[in-house]
């Protein structure tokens, strides 16, 4: 009899096992963009996507699932042995399409209900299955030695689902170079203005405030609507980088935030250049 238990507790814990996310990726309100550093990957979103908000209960979530997911990936074939997310995703205005992107362990996934599909000459993998009567749209494509996959349903039916999806999926391959390699751009560095209205900002963390051992954000943001602020500029700090920085921006006010990947507030300082 106990052995029967033993085999049922280790069937449910396995049954139970929970989806790893991969470490170290981010998203920064104000820029449309996916970054993981571990992996060395930019993956492009819309402007839509924001860091996760519990207050909205929407945003990009770096380490769980929204409710539903997990058993989406079940339906897919995408099991905790074989998949890693990066990150799962609802916008924070309509319409709310959900995005789940993932990698596959080890390169292995299984392919034999795919169908290869091109865009711009670039070849991907794409499947649809329908689920509870909502359209989920699979897509895998190569990033370098990775196969990189990207999951589009909305929990309302609507006609152009998939369009979006298809231009998800350009704005990705896209940037995938001819050697097999990705770019990986973990900064926004660039504001035009006329050269007449550009101004210099240098940014050095106080020595308490540094964090240790762990990537950073120096954060910068426009400031001059009092009623909401706009990302000008902002760029990762390494582990073992001096967390000082220097930018041209527009002349203004701006407010400038030291955070961690998760957006924990270390240090922040208002200027004006």
């Amino acid at each position: 009899m106990w052995k029967l238990l033993v085999l049922f507790g280790f069937l449910l814990l396995v049954g139970c096992k929970s989806y790893d996310f991969a470490q170290n990726g981010y998203v920064i309100n104000g820029d449309p963009y996916y970054q993981n550093v571990d992996k060395k990957l930019t993956l492009e979103l819309f402007e839509d996507y924001a860091v996760y908000a519990s207050t909205l209960g929407k945003g990009v979530r770096t380490d769980v699932l929204y409710p539903g997911q997990r058993k989406l990936l079940k339906r897919l074939g995408l099991s905790p042995s074989n998949t890693e997310i990066l990150f799962s995703a609802e916008p924070i205005r309509t319409p709310f399409y959900r995005v789940i992107s993932y990698v596959a362990k080890d390169n292995i996934i299984d392919t034999s209900a795919y169908v290869p599909h091109y865009l711009d000459g670039q070849r991907y993998l794409f499947r649809k299955i329908v689920s509870k009567g909502i359209d989920v749209f699979d897509a895998v494509f190569p990033v370098g030695q990775k196969s990189i996959g990207l999951i589009y349903y909305s929990p309302n039916i609507q006609d152009t689902a998939y369009y979006d999806f298809e231009r998800l999926i350009r704005n990705n391959i896209r940037t995938a170079r001819k050697d097999g390699g990705h770019f990986f751009l973990p900064d926004k560095t660039h504001i035009p203005c006329g050269d007449e209205h550009v101004g210099n900002i240098e940014v050095e963390i106080p020595q308490e405030k540094r964090l240790k051992g762990i990537y950073a954000l120096i954060n910068i943001y426009n400031i001059a609507d009092t009623d909401k602020r706009k990302l000008a500029v902002y760029t990762l700090i390494n582990p073992d980088q001096l967390p000082l920085v220097a930018f041209k921006v527009c002349k203004g006010r701006y407010l400038i935030e030291y955070t961690d990947l998760k957006h924990n507030l270390i240090w922040s300082e208002e200027r004006e250049i």
